[in-house]
C-alpha cells in the first residue's frame, strides 16, 4: 500500500508513510469496538507480557507517548538537573523536550555515519 509522492514545494512531505497490513488493520478495528482505547486492556496487557518474553523480563510497561518513555528513561538513567545530554539533530525533538522538562544541560549535536563525523552544534 505505498504510495508515490510528486515532488513539488507546496506539498507536505511526511517523515514516513507508514505500511498498515490487513491484519494490522483487523487488530486495530478489534481494539476500537472493543472500547480500550486508552491506558489500559487487554491488548496493551497482552502486548506487555509478549514484549515482556521478548526481552526477557519479568515486567515491561506500555506509555501514552515517546515523550513519556523518554522521560521515564532519564529518570531511571539517574540524569538529574545540570547533567549534559546530547543528541542528534535530525531526531524528533521529544529527546529535547523531555530534558527541558528535566531541567537538565542540552547538547545538540550533528551525527554523519557516512562521513564517520560528529559535530556539536
Amino acid at each position: 500500500m505505498k504510495k508515490k509522492l510528486k515532488s513539488s514545494r507546496n506539498k507536505f512531505f511526511p517523515v514516513s508513510i507508514p505500511y498498515l497490513s490487513k491484519k494490522n488493520i483487523l487488530a486495530v478495528n478489534k481494539t476500537l469496538k472493543s472500547g480500550w482505547i486508552s491506558s489500559n486492556g487487554p491488548e496493551i496487557e497482552k502486548f506487555e507480557n509478549e514484549f515482556s518474553k521478548l526481552v526477557g523480563r519479568k515486567y515491561s510497561t506500555t506509555v501514552s507517548s515517546g515523550t513519556a518513555a523518554l522521560e521515564i528513561a532519564i529518570k531511571a538513567l539517574g540524569i538529574k538537573e545540570n547533567d549534559e545530554v546530547e543528541f542528534d539533530w535530525k531526531n524528533n525533538t521529544a529527546e529535547y523536550k523531555a530534558r527541558k522538562m528535566d531541567q537538565g544541560t542540552k547538547r545538540i549535536m550533528h551525527l554523519d555515519i557516512a562521513l564517520g563525523k560528529l559535530e556539536l552544534l
